[in-house]
């Protein structure tokens, strides 16, 4: 074989090898939020619900600006539960366990956002939200939360209906600020509480798809062809 179709032949590969990259791209692209322009909202792509890309509070003298990580699905039974979006504070796209790692940080402000699919019984909601609990907790840690656990389900005090909103913020400190429909229903002083609710996405064995809730921080890796780069991230 001549030098010529040697580059030749080497060429075609690597084009072979982008265009694979490519359609696996934006495969994996169509079942994550897509955003709709800076500072406006992004879509989960099963349920069509609409969340901002970007929220701004004020907590204790303390002003906060979160972005989203990305959204998912509750299933159960085949049956969406709700949505949720995941917001964390500003900052650079990462490898996955960074990410991981900076959302499970109690140092670091965060937020989900919970859009119920049908309508519940306040019962079922509180019955899901310990199951949950209960299986991303040591013995120790349930001990050491049983109060705190008491109080959060308290605020789930009525129905929910199909397209209502619950939202949580974990903030430095180990505080648990609840929110449904905008109006603050219980805050908790637990690190350890606010640690484990949390793994209830982010820990080991999720109730949702992780990779997907973390999808718009994750720094994709470049692959490298013959006579170039094929960055995913940009």
């Amino acid at each position: 074989m001549t030098a010529m179709s040697e580059q030749a032949s080497a060429r075609a590969s690597a084009f072979m090898r982008w265009l694979e990259f490519t359609l696996l791209t934006v495969c994996m692209a169509s079942s994550v939020a897509q955003a709709h322009g800076p500072g406006k909202f992004l879509t989960e792509p099963e349920t069509g619900e609409h969340y901002p890309t970007e929220v701004r509070f004020v907590d204790d003298g303390t002003r906060y600006r979160l972005s989203a990580t990305g959204t998912a699905v509750r299933t159960k039974f085949w049956f969406r539960i709700y949505s949720i979006a995941h917001y964390l504070e500003t900052g650079p796209k990462a490898t996955p366990a960074q990410v991981l790692a900076r959302i499970m940080s109690p140092d670091n402000a965060k937020q989900v956002t919970l859009a119920f699919a049908r309508d519940l019984d306040a019962e079922l909601v509180r019955d899901g939200f310990t199951e949950s609990f209960i299986q991303h907790a040591s013995p120790e840690e349930i001990r050491a939360t049983q109060g705190a656990l008491q109080e959060f389900l308290r605020a789930v005090h009525k129905d929910v209906v199909d397209g209502e909103r619950f939202t949580v913020r974990w903030l430095p400190g180990g505080w648990l600020i609840s929110m449904y429909e905008g109006k603050v229903v219980s805050q908790i002083s637990n690190p350890t509480f606010a640690r484990v609710f949390w793994s209830v996405w982010f820990g080991d064995a999720p109730i949702v798809d992780r990779e997907r809730l973390i999808a718009l921080r994750v720094l994709q890796s470049t692959f490298s062809g013959g006579h170039g780069t094929v960055d995913a991230a940009r």
